[in-house]
This record gives structure tokens, sequence and C-alpha cells, in this order.
């Protein structure tokens, strides 16, 4: 009886792009906010089908966030008994799927939390 080999993954490995992605072009003359290609989900969401596919490839990415809002995250994610990941892909998901003018209203908001914080810190000083 022979054994199965076990062959382990190197995450840090250089890995080759499933597909080709399209690039878009920068003008000279670019605005204050980026210009990317539109994306449309595969397919619209009317019950419990996936809205989106992935391909399986995975990505680090690091972003800074709010402490507070980790942790919300975080006791939400394991209150509701759900991977954090995949919680974190759903909200932007949903994200992508708003209207431009949603985005930029939501991201104004957001913006406008973290200076209201900073100015509350700052009077507890």
């Amino acid at each position: 009886m022979s054994r199965p080999t076990l062959t382990i993954d190197d995450p840090l490995a250089p890995h080759q792009e499933s597909e080709a992605r399209p690039v878009v072009p920068v003008e000279a003359t670019a605005s204050a906010r980026p210009v990317r290609a539109a994306v449309t989900p595969t397919t619209v969401p009317t019950g419990q089908e996936p809205w989106r596919e992935w391909s399986g490839d995975e990505r680090v990415a690091s972003f800074r966030l709010p402490a507070a809002l980790l942790d919300e995250l975080g006791e939400r994610a394991g209150a509701l008994g759900v991977p954090l990941g995949l919680t974190v892909a759903a909200a932007l998901s949903h994200l992508l799927d708003l209207g431009d003018e949603r985005v930029v209203e939501l991201v104004d908001r957001a913006d406008d939390a973290r200076h209201r914080g900073r100015r509350r810190r700052r009077r507890l000083l």
C-alpha cells in the first residue's frame, strides 16, 4: 500500500494570473478621483444565487482602517458565526453594486466620521 504524497503550496511564491485584466489608460488631465473601468456583475442577485463569481485566486491586501470599525466587524462576524474574510468580500461586492454617486456619498460619510472622531479625541486631551 503506497502512501499519498502531500504537496504544500507556498502562498508567497509568484503565481500566474488566470486572466489578463483590461488596462484603463490614464489621461494627461486626470481628475482628483481615479477613473476605473465599469464592472458588471455576472448575474443579478434575485434570491439565494451568487451574484458574482471568483476564480479562487486570492491576494492579500493591506488597508488602514479605523480600529473601532475593525473591532465592530470582528464582533459582528463572530456573533453571526461567519468567516471574517467572506464578510468583507460580501460587503465589498455590495458596495461595488451601488451607483457611483452612492459610493461617493458613503466615502464622504466615512471621511466625516473620521474628522468627527479626531475632533472629539482632541477635545478629550
